[in-house]
């Protein structure tokens, strides 16, 4: 309760074609964090996203039906639905999401159209109050004519009182109009410059601007209308659908997720790994899931870096050095054209997917590699057995391989300086807390959770704080 959970490192490997069966496993468990692999090594690297029908089926879907969430923001007061049918729910509701964002889409278009109609109303006012056909406002060949705002219309006879009769000029409230000849029209711009005039941008069309305008009215009522009757059959779908709609996407978002993780694994040829943590509490419980889909798995209890060798411990199981029979094994299987599937597939003479001591020796005899040193054993294995079970499998192998060839095998694991995910233990009364605590930062793995603590001492310091304010 004041200590956040105890966290355990799993390591999970076994070939490419389980990844999909390994992911779905943690998935299923909740309680899986996987560490993301990111040293971009050549022939081991991190996976490509899982690609078949079903995850372009999830990928599409997940995107509509988040699209339609941002516009209708849908809840579910009922709780959760049965994974049965939650499954069922990917096909049931695909048709009516389109028919919902079909809706919305005419919403917005309906609602472009009339933001448009708006702005040519807006135009078409202006020019309204000279009672001049806007075809006519086209102009003609010889004729040059100029259509200005200005606040001083009514001077208008008086500012052009010289060419009036080379012009024809007629003025409305707020708006000029002058149509003459080309070599006139150094003259008018003066005259409408003198005014203060600006020039107007004429609306396209045929006819009077005011029957114009009562058209373009009359087409948002239409517009209005098909908006309303629009809204009605979304509000009415996210009545019907709303609940169904969180439900399916979070099980689309966990499916994706499944999907884009193997970019977060480590992945070679034939091979995987996946590095992660479980809170300790739930050890026998993933082991036993991923047992039956992986070909090894591993739960060590996360222990801090400063107080290693505190204890009298021998680390030095944690250690690996590249010994050089695993050099010269490389480099055999490079000259002899020999894939790691092949050699390993030799060398497991009992067809049990796990090499001991004996299978091991006798297939390096039977390798008979040039300048071979005498086999130690123990360096060999410990160099390659991530497990430490004693035994070799091709994960193992295929890794070890791979990073020995790319120049990449380090002498310490690539994971002992992460740190573990803080995960909170709190009970129904004090979880709703969490989120304050998440908003100035989660604590230290192994220290004080001090969620309860905030459960009691908020309320009463929010309750001080809004009384000095209430009163003054």
């Amino acid at each position: 309760m004041f200590e956040t959970a105890e966290m355990s490192r799993l390591t999970v490997a076994s070939p490419v074609e389980k990844m999909e069966e390994v992911l779905r496993i943690c998935a299923d468990l909740g309680c899986v964090h996987i560490e993301e692999y990111g040293n971009f090594e050549d022939g081991i690297g991190v996976g490509k996203s899982i690609s078949s029908e079903s995850s372009s089926k999830v990928s599409q879907l997940l995107t509509k039906a988040r699209a339609l969430q941002a516009e209708i923001g849908a809840v579910n007061a009922d709780g959760p639905k049965s994974v049965a049918e939650v499954k069922k729910l990917a096909d049931s509701l695909a048709e009516q999401i389109d028919n919902a964002l079909d809706n919305i889409d005419s919403i917005r278009d309906a609602e472009s159209e009339i933001t448009q109609l708006e702005e040519r109303i807006k135009a078409l006012g202006r020019v309204a109050p000279l009672g001049i056909p806007l075809d006519l406002m086209a102009g003609f060949d010889g004729v040059e004519l100029f259509i200005a705002e200005t606040s001083k219309a009514s001077k208008a006879h008086a500012e052009f009182a010289d060419i009036l009769s080379d012009i024809e000029l007629q003025a409305a409230k707020g708006v000029v109009a002058v149509a003459c000849r080309p070599a006139d029209s150094a003259a008018v711009q003066i005259g409408l410059s003198a005014l203060g005039a600006k020039p107007i941008q004429i609306p396209a069309g045929e006819g009077t601007a005011d029957k114009m305008i009562a058209d373009a009215n009359s087409n948002i009522q239409t517009l209005q209308a098909k908006i309303d009757s629009a809204n009605k059959a979304v509000n009415k779908w996210t009545s019907d659908n709303g609940r169904d709609l969180v439900i399916l996407l979070e099980h689309l978002e966990r499916e994706e997720s499944i999907f884009t993780a193997p970019t977060l694994l480590a992945v070679s040829n034939q091979a995987f790994v996946l590095d992660g943590w479980v809170p300790s509490g739930e050890k026998s419980k993933v082991e036993s899931a991923l047992s039956s889909a992986a070909s090894h798995v591993t739960i060590e209890q996360y222990v801090d870096d400063h107080h290693h060798g505190d204890d009298g411990h021998d680390n030095s199981a944690h250690s690996k050095e590249v010994p050089k029979e695993l050099t010269m094994l490389s480099d055999y299987l490079d000259s002899k054209g020999l894939s790691v599937f092949d050699f390993f597939n030799n060398m497991d003479l009992d067809h049990s997917g796990n090499l001991e001591f004996p299978e091991i020796e006798a297939a390096m005899q039977k390798a008979d590699i040039p300048d071979m040193p005498p086999l130690n054993m123990a360096r060999f294995l410990a160099a390659i057995d991530i497990n430490r079970d004693g035994k070799i499998n091709l994960p193992e192998l295929d890794l070890a391989i791979g990073a020995i060839r790319n120049g990449t095998y380090h002498a310490e694991e690539h994971h002992d300086d992460a740190q573990p995910p803080i995960k909170f233990e709190n009970g129904e009364f004090s979880e709703p807390f969490e989120l304050l605590v998440d908003l100035v930062g989660r604590p230290k793995y192994g220290t004080f959770d001090p969620t309860l603590l905030m459960t009691f001492t908020f309320p009463i310091f929010y309750g001080m704080i809004l009384g000095d304010w209430g009163y003054g």
